[in-house]
């Protein structure tokens, strides 16, 4: 068993790291979505990493994905049996993920030679 300390060096930490991750995951779902539908078909296939690929890109496409993310971690995973630590780490996913959305809309008008 792995144990994992996500917040060992701090909020700050952890926000600097993830501010990090959000641009090379918006770099990233730039890339899946003007691949278009590639793997639009693999959503059904019995091969996880193209089923993974395929949801993968699918999600880039949903509205309201940090609302998602947070109603995932929070009530599916059970993050509100950790009482305030579960919705603290639930509300800073959700961050997370309003962080790719931003990195992306912004990717999306550098490329247009829209201001940003």
């Amino acid at each position: 068993m792995l144990i994992h300390y996500n917040f060992s060096k701090g909020i700050s930490e952890w926000i600097d790291k993830h501010n990090r991750y959000s641009q090379l995951e918006a770099q990233e779902g730039m890339k899946l979505i003007q691949q278009r539908d590639a793997y639009e078909p693999a959503l059904f296939t019995t091969d996880p990493a193209l089923r993974r690929r395929a949801l993968k890109t699918l999600s880039f496409k949903l509205p309201w994905r940090p609302l998602i993310k947070f109603l995932y971690f929070y009530i599916w995973q059970r993050g509100w049996l950790d009482g305030k630590a579960g919705f603290t780490y639930c509300v800073l996913q959700a961050f997370y993920e309003y962080m790719i959305v931003l990195k992306m809309h912004e990717l999306e008008r550098q490329q247009r030679g829209l201001p940003i």
